[in-house]
């Protein structure tokens, strides 16, 4: 159940950023991580304005073999 929770949690923004920044990118392009820290601060927001008080830590992921990157919204407690 822990495992199935952790998958829900991820969003995968790669075909996202394809099609802001093309599609020949790599994970430590600079225009990937500004577009990574927009999701990132938005998130952030929206948990601490919808859940005060909320512990959590937001988590990238990074798969440079499948081409995968995306971010994780985790329980900072687990």
């Amino acid at each position: 159940m822990s495992e199935a929770q952790l998958w829900m949690n991820i969003v995968l923004l790669d075909d996202f950023i394809s099609e802001v920044v093309g599609d020949d990118w790599e994970s430590n392009d600079p225009a990937v991580n500004r577009l990574l820290s927009v999701f990132e601060q938005a998130w952030s927001y929206q948990v601490r304005v919808s859940f005060p008080g909320t512990d959590f830590l937001i988590e990238r992921l990074l798969d440079d073999e499948y081409g995968d990157l995306g971010l994780r919204l985790i329980n900072s407690h687990q």
